[in-house]
C-alpha cells in the first residue's frame, strides 16, 4: 500500500496481506479474486471475485460497498476514490462508489477482450488494451 507498511498477494485462492515490519497475515480472503488494490485510505482495498466489485476495510474485515459486474479483470479509481471505472473482458463501465450503482457503460465499442484499464493524469481519457493487443483511448465519462 502507499504507506509502505502492508503488501498483497491477490489470486485464484484469494487475498493475503502482510504486514511488511513482521510478516504476519493481517487480513485473508479465501474466494477467488481476479483484481484487487489498495485505496488512500490506509486500511481500505477494493478486488473483484465473481460477478462483484467491493471495497472493504482491512482491520474489522467487513465489506461497506458492493458493485455488480461481470468478473471485472481491471479497474481504476478517478476522482479521489468517488468513482470506479472497470473492464470486464467486454465492456466498460463507470460506477459512483457513494451511491454504489453503474452510471455510465461503453457499448457498442469496436474493441472487445478488455484486459487492462488506465487513465491519464487528467482523468479526461481512459487508455484500455485487449486481447488482440490493441490500445483504445476513449474520452472519459464523469
Amino acid at each position: 500500500n502507499s504507506d509502505g507498511l502492508r503488501a498483497a498477494i491477490a489470486g485464484i485462492r484469494g487475498i493475503r496481506i502482510f504486514s511488511m515490519s513482521t510478516g504476519e497475515t493481517v487480513y485473508s480472503l479465501h474466494e477467488p479474486v481476479f483484481w484487487m488494490q489498495f485505496l488512500k485510505s490506509p486500511n481500505k482495498i477494493a478486488y473483484s471475485g465473481s460477478y462483484s466489485i467491493k471495497i472493504s476495510d482491512v482491520e474489522t474485515q467487513e465489506d461497506f460497498a458492493e458493485f455488480y459486474s461481470s468478473a471485472v479483470e481491471s479497474a481504476v479509481f478517478i476522482k479521489d476514490e468517488s468513482l470506479i471505472y472497470t473492464c470486464d473482458g467486454k465492456t466498460i463501465r463507470l460506477y459512483d462508489v457513494e451511491k454504489g450503482r453503474c452510471v455510465y457503460v461503453f457499448f457498442n465499442h469496436r474493441a472487445s477482450e478488455y484486459i487492462s484499464i488506465s487513465v491519464n493524469g487528467r482523468e479526461d481519457r481512459i487508455v484500455c488494451g485487449n486481447e488482440n493487443k490493441m490500445l483504445y483511448v476513449l474520452k472519459a465519462s464523469s
